[in-house]
């Protein structure tokens, strides 16, 4: 059985590793969606933590915390 996570992020820090070493196993597919707001996000060293999951990042939106536009929820579809 294999288990998908969205995981939306805006900034790179302890916690986001924490949770990306715990959720690295070969059942788990991790998406992941950096704000587009965050300029500085370094998508190699996510990479080279995950060794066993599968990790995909999706497409950078502009994204207001607490609000779903059409546009948003299309996106992941």
């Amino acid at each position: 059985m294999k288990f998908a996570y969205l995981i939306m992020v805006h900034k790179w820090d302890n916690t986001l590793k924490t949770l990306l070493t715990l959720l690295d196993d070969k059942r788990n597919d991790l998406f992941i969606h950096v704000d587009k707001k965050c300029k500085d996000f370094p998508f190699e060293k996510a990479k080279e933590l995950i060794k066993e999951a599968g990790c995909f990042f999706t497409m950078r939106l502009r994204t207001t915390w607490g609000v779903l536009s059409d546009r948003d929820r299309t996106s992941f579809t």
